[in-house]
């Protein structure tokens, strides 16, 4: 966004939850520790104050853990009515047990949500010892789609078990969960993590700098690390293409601009501008909506965040 100063913030530190691929969990000792509403917001409202900071990313594994201390901190931050914009994460139970009160989400300036959704199939998620269903997961991004508010997602792919098929699967899924960005991951078998013994006689790079979710490091027993490459490619591409229409058909302008610049940054920033090259020429589609001029979406107070009635 333009005329943005953005801070990384954190309210909590921890976790709670034993997802099988994750070694935050391992590092905090599934401890969980938290700062006041007041202490939290009270910093936020310093920031913007002292330094012109405008835009937040709460950094915590799972800020909304608590509802009550959660709900506090959006009702001090609506009330503070700093014109501010928020970025977080969360689990897709907790979005669906605040489906009533998802409107102070928007009202307190939360203008993107990143959940883990990880698999599209409960099989997977309960490999994972994810505490959702895929059920859950879809609804919770249908309901944060209704506020306007831009929803991120992960599937992960590469398992030992990964066929092209398998990855469609997932692909075609993704189409049906309808999340504004979703990520397709590659399994990182971080040596901390509880899936790490499973996952070890697939490793075939053993670099460390490459367990960073883009680049494949295990060999499913079907496919080569190469092979599991191009197809995450195509999936980015496919689900992107399709998405274009569906952003430039959006009402909330604020939103669609947002979508639009994010897409750019990925095509001009991101890991795959580098790859996307082994594809060919970047598509005339994709190509027309992100050269397209752009406005600010950071006009004022009664913009996106501020509208909801």
């Amino acid at each position: 966004m333009d005329n943005s100063r953005v801070a990384l913030v954190s309210s909590s530190r921890g976790c709670g939850n034993a997802c099988a691929f994750c070694s935050q969990q391992k590092f905090w000792q599934q401890t969980y520790r938290v700062r006041s509403p007041e202490n939290f917001v009270d910093e936020i409202a310093m920031l913007y104050n002292r330094f012109g900071t405008n835009a937040f990313f709460i950094g915590d594994e799972y800020p909304t853990y608590d509802r009550e201390r959660w709900e506090k901190i959006l009702d001090l931050l609506i009330a503070k009515d700093l014109g501010i914009y928020l970025l977080a994460e969360t689990c897709a139970t907790d979005i669906i047990r605040d489906r009533d009160i998802l409107y102070k989400y928007r009202k307190a300036g939360i203008i993107h949500m990143f959940m883990g959704v990880e698999a599209t199939n409960q099989a997977t998620l309960d490999r994972f010892k994810k505490t959702q269903t895929c059920q859950e997961c879809r609804e919770a991004i249908r309901l944060l789609n209704t506020q306007n508010i831009i929803t991120e997602c992960s599937f992960i792919v590469g398992l030992p078990e990964e066929t092209k098929e398998t990855i469609q699967h997932t692909l075609a899924l993704a189409h049906y969960y309808n999340a504004d960005n979703p990520h397709f991951l590659m399994i990182a078998p971080w040596p901390y993590a509880d899936i790490y013994q499973e996952l070890e006689p697939y490793i075939e790079d053993w670099d460390f700098r490459k367990y960073n979710l883009v680049e494949p490091v295990i060999k499913p027993k079907q496919m080569t690390r190469d092979e599991v490459f191009k197809a995450v490619l195509e999936c980015y591409k496919t689900y992107y293409m399709r998405k274009l229409s569906q952003w430039d058909a959006l009402e909330d302008e604020f939103k669609k601009e947002l979508l639009f610049r994010g897409l750019k940054a990925i095509a001009e920033n991101s890991f795959l501008k580098k790859h996307m090259s082994r594809m060919g020429k970047m598509p005339a589609e994709i190509e027309k909506y992100i050269s397209k001029p752009t406005v600010s979406p950071l006009k004022d107070k009664q913009s996106y965040a501020y509208t909801q009635g």
